[in-house]
């Protein structure tokens, strides 16, 4: 069983699966906007471009503003890139929801084994264990740290910022009571972190 990565190699433990051709990677984390965060920092360091899928609205390249035509299933973009395959990290979102189905599995199970022949990697939330049989040869779990401290500050600095664009926000706790604050979060998610820290500013 992998150890838990720390955050600040992250980004690096997940460009070394995609360098040593896993076609398939997991990101053990229910985090799913903070894992994409990660993998566009891995695709940028890596010259790839970055990928994002989710049911309904389909396979969209990071800086294009529209998805690509015919990919709002998981079916239909998992066959685009067979059909059309491209380097580059391409990232689904909600995955594990999808994988009832044995077509969604099959075409999964091929698409990742083609992905090892090229310059990138599917990613997803979850885990490789919980995979059907058929996709665990092409898969490899990355098993990421709880959020840092740095990573707890830049989220209340956000919260403040985006709060004090709607409203005047005064911040009545001292540069101590933050700090308590920040100590408190530790082991919360970043979506959990994010309701305690609207609550406390």
């Amino acid at each position: 069983m992998p150890a838990n990565v720390p955050n600040l190699e992250l980004e690096n433990e997940l460009k070394l699966m995609v360098r040593s051709r896993y076609g398939l990677i997991m990101l053990d984390s229910c985090e799913e906007e903070r894992m994409l965060a990660c993998a566009g920092r891995a695709a940028a360091s890596l010259s790839l471009p970055l990928f994002s899928w989710s049911l309904g609205t389909g396979l969209k390249r990071s800086d294009y503003l529209k998805p690509i035509a015919e990919t709002a299933t998981l079916a239909q973009a998992l066959e685009r890139l067979r059909a059309e395959p491209s380097p580059g990290l391409y990232f689904f979102k909600g995955l594990k929801s999808c994988l009832d189905d044995s077509l969604n599995q099959a075409k999964l199970g091929e698409t990742a084994q083609a992905f090892r022949q090229l310059d990138g990697a599917l990613i997803a939330c979850g885990d490789c264990a919980s995979l059907p049989d058929n996709l665990k040869l092409s898969c490899a779990t990355i098993r990421p740290a709880e959020p840092s401290r740095a990573e707890y500050q830049e989220l209340a600095h956000n919260i403040y910022r985006d709060l004090n664009r709607r409203m005047p926000v005064k911040v009545e706790l001292s540069k101590a009571e933050m700090e308590r604050l920040l100590t408190h979060l530790n082991g919360l998610s970043l979506s959990e972190a994010e309701k305690v820290l609207t609550r406390a500013i």
